[in-house]
């Protein structure tokens, strides 16, 4: 399963370039969102609440590079409820889609993300996985955003391709600001 999905990041990465100028953004532009969102796994037997904060640069008009971190309320069955943190870096690429009307401020992207998610005694393991998402904003700074993203945590690279079975979905809703 893991080598599928590396195959079809690595396709669309050779697509991707094809659409330039994407969305309404410049290299150069930054942005700054608070989001809150939730995570469940696919049996919904493990749940969470979190908050985040996001800060992003834009190294092309439509390639964003951001640092996200998160502060997470886990409630697992069958165990003690645990505080977890998490510091990821996310690549996001902007999709060439032109939508019209009411729809016409809003701006879809595909990404990726890895990172680092420990506890209060600092064990932790890492993270990755694809997102998607869009932002539709309501003027030229500020906008409303949704990630839907399958995360999946591993101790090492070895234990990566096991572990993208057990994944989890993660959900993110925020507002945020261009600068």
């Amino acid at each position: 399963m893991m080598k599928r999905l590396v195959m079809v990041m690595l396709v669309s990465l050779m697509v991707l370039p094809l659409s330039v100028n994407a969305a309404d953004f410049r290299e150069g532009d930054r942005e700054f969102t608070l989001s809150g969102g939730g995570t469940s796994d696919k049996n919904f037997d493990a749940s969470s609440v979190s908050i985040e904060a996001n800060f992003g640069y834009f190294t092309k008009n439509n390639l964003e590079l951001l640092i996200r971190q998160k502060i997470q309320f886990v409630d697992t069955e069958g165990s003690s409820s645990i505080w977890d943190f998490s510091t990821r870096l996310v690549a996001d690429y902007y999709l060439d889609m032109k939508f019209r009307g009411r729809m016409k401020p809003m701006k879809v992207f595909v990404g990726a993300c890895v990172g680092y998610i420990y506890d209060k005694d600092f064990d932790g393991e890492f993270t990755a996985g694809p997102e998607v998402g869009l932002k539709y904003f309501f003027n030229d700074t500020t906008f409303a955003t949704v990630i839907v993203a399958y995360n999946f945590n591993f101790e090492d690279t070895d234990d990566a391709d096991d572990s993208f079975k057990d994944g989890r979905f993660d959900y993110t809703f925020g507002i945020g600001f261009k600068f």
